[in-house]
């Protein structure tokens, strides 16, 4: 396959692999969030309320004054809920 090389050791056995990530890396990404999730499918989960509700509370988000539906943005390395974002979800 091309973008894919193999490092083989002393006996002939894989040990590692290169990727091109320029020719697959959203298939390394992949294969990692698969992987993350995997690890992560014991963890405690909890309600999305509670999580904002942790957020504001550590100081992460910075929660509107409003009671309009809010979306999600960032603004100076802070986490934002606000009704006022054009994009959402650009956390650049």
């Amino acid at each position: 396959m091309n973008g894919i090389r193999y490092i083989i050791d002393s006996e002939g056995n894989k040990t590692d692999v290169v990727i091109d990530l320029k020719e697959h890396g959203q298939i390394v990404e992949d294969l990692l969030d698969s992987l993350l999730v995997k690890e992560r499918k014991n963890e405690e989960s909890m309600l999305f309320e509670d999580f904002i509700k942790q957020l504001v509370a550590g100081g992460k988000v910075i929660e509107s004054s409003t009671k309009k539906p809010l979306r999600f943005g960032m603004m100076k390395g802070t986490i934002i809920m606000s009704e006022d974002f054009d994009d959402p979800l650009d956390f650049s």
